[in-house]
């Protein structure tokens, strides 16, 4: 009788536990208690489970869209620029504006690009090829004092997310349609400068202003442009401190009267 192989991620299968379990069972009432012990069989033709095919078969689906995210976030005509402004008092150097965890990222979605595109279930028969995937797909790799050694594609999706995760920028189809709304991606979210934020309510800068005075809005980004700090605002954001403002406006007239 051949023996059943198993995982080679060490996966294993919940509530199953191996005989000799001493963590398990009705009789058992320690504080930590076996979750499962025995492994998790290969898939058929593979050396890893169906639960790590899956996962690999869907990370790989998210390559592309998570190249288009961070692109963006690394173009600041595009989204988000720097985190904070950075002042450099002792070099005429320009300050980095890509994070290199950002382009460490980025190469490694480079690196599994191509296999979005390819037949998992012709290659995960062979060892090499099965552990480069997973260390480069589905390993997480935890930052030690917020440094990673290395990325993984889940690592990437963990740290940013396929699209901008968000309770009140919505698509919504028509009425008629009857369909559930679905999130907007970030290219439907925009970066706007004060002066673009102020234009898109018919505003001015100096009212746009206020509402970051008041914490009703909050720049997301800075850049240093032409020796002047540019301050940039999700369009959501801006949209949703719109709304705020006018209902303050409406339920409290009287803060507004001499504005």
């Amino acid at each position: 009788m051949t023996e059943e192989r198993t995982c080679i991620r060490g996966c294993v299968q919940r509530d199953v536990h191996y005989a000799t379990c001493s963590r398990s069972g009705p009789g058992y009432e320690g504080d930590n208690p076996c979750r499962g012990c025995a492994p998790k069989p290969c898939r058929d033709g593979s050396l890893i489970c169906d639960t790590c095919f899956g996962r690999m078969r869907g990370l790989l689906g998210d390559v592309r869209d998570l190249v288009g995210r961070l692109t963006a976030i690394a173009d600041p005509l595009k989204a988000a620029v720097l985190d904070q402004v950075r002042v450099r008092a002792s070099t005429t150097e320009p300050p980095a504006v890509v994070g290199s965890d950002i382009l460490d990222a980025l190469v490694t979605l480079n690196a599994v690009h191509d296999w979005a595109y390819a037949d998992l279930a012709q290659h995960t028969n062979d060892r090499e090829t099965v552990e480069w995937l997973a260390e480069h797909i589905l390993q997480r790799h935890r930052p030690i004092d917020g440094l990673r050694d290395a990325w993984s594609v889940q690592d990437v999706k963990d740290q940013w997310g396929v699209e901008r995760q968000t309770d009140d920028v919505y698509v919504f189809p028509d009425e008629e349609d009857g369909e559930e709304p679905t999130p907007i991606h970030e290219w439907y979210d925009p970066l706007l400068t004060l002066r673009q934020a102020a234009a898109r309510w018919n505003l001015t800068q100096r009212a746009v202003q206020k509402w970051v005075g008041k914490g009703v809005l909050e720049p997301v980004a800075k850049l240093r442009e032409n020796g002047q700090v540019v301050s940039y605002f999700r369009a959501s954001a801006i949209d949703k401190a719109a709304r705020e403002m006018k209902t303050r406006r409406k339920n409290r007239p009287h803060e507004f009267a001499s504005s």
